[in-house]
């Protein structure tokens, strides 16, 4: 048997740390794509902050679901967390869209 939940069980602080690492790669990756202009010496840091951003989300997610269920305050406080990025998500997703359909 194999799992890829670790073994130990990740603590509400330090997943309250893995969301706002999360934040931050949205908004590094956000202003990467905002300012890219198809140049290739652009292209290798936003791949990058992708790879960061993608990793983020993974150990999160581990941590979650390690963690297993959480108590009022502990959920309260994730969940206000995790509120507090999803504007920058939704702006990183709008500019990759934007980025998409009118490209410069």
């Amino acid at each position: 048997f194999v799992s890829s939940v670790p073994l130990i069980k990740r603590d509400t602080p330090k997943i309250l740390t893995d969301i706002s690492t999360i934040g931050s790669d949205v908004s590094t990756l956000t202003d990467d794509v905002t300012s890219y202009n198809g140049s290739s010496s652009q292209t290798e840091p936003l791949l990058q902050h992708f790879e960061d951003l993608k990793s983020a989300i993974a150990t999160t997610t581990s941590g979650v679901e390690a963690a297993g269920a959480f108590g009022g305050d502990e959920s309260t406080s994730i969940s206000s967390a995790v509120t507090d990025i999803t504007p920058s998500v939704i702006t990183l997703l709008v500019d990759l869209m934007n980025k998409v359909t009118n490209p410069s």
